[in-house]
């Protein structure tokens, strides 16, 4: 995990360029859901679901990146999710990404779509996450923030 510490610090570096590396309207977005995330209250988890078409690597990656962030900025009550508008599952090589940058993410089985258990710091306790539907029902059901990360998925989705 000390490579990905080492990430998180690295990134954050560069998050200084971030104006200049994406356009502004992704910024504006980012910065509503910073907003959001603020205005939780951090007695309740603040509830990030990440979606994508298909829920096999941006969704998975962001909820995953998106988590280590919240834990790095000391945002305990912040809990990410990812669900596609279908399920299909969790791609190899973003997990072997995944596993490159430090995490540690193992998969419960040999199923086609098994569950990954994802350990990011010592500090905080595994989650889970496999390749789902948006509305499958370990996912929270209301009061979260909807994230898309592919046009496919924010035409699709009624969230």
């Amino acid at each position: 995990m000390k490579l990905l510490s080492q990430t998180i610090k690295d990134l954050e570096k560069l998050s200084g360029q971030l104006p200049e590396r994406i356009g502004s309207d992704r910024l504006d977005t980012l910065n509503q859901l910073a907003h959001w995330i603020a205005r939780q209250p951090t007695t309740h988890p603040a509830n990030v679901m990440i979606i994508c078409t298909h829920n096999s690597r941006r969704s998975h990656l962001g909820q995953i990146w998106l988590q280590a962030a919240a834990w790095h900025c000391n945002l305990a009550h912040v809990q990410t999710w990812s669900g596609g508008t279908e399920g299909t599952a969790f791609y190899p090589s973003a997990v072997d990404a995944l596993r490159s940058q430090g995490v540690d993410i193992i998969a419960s089985d040999d199923s086609a779509n098994p569950i990954y258990r994802v350990q990011l710091q010592t500090a905080h306790s595994p989650f889970e996450t496999m390749s789902t539907r948006y509305s499958h029902p370990k996912n929270p059901q209301h009061g979260f923030a909807a994230v898309m990360v592919c046009e496919e998925a924010n035409e699709a989705c009624p969230v």
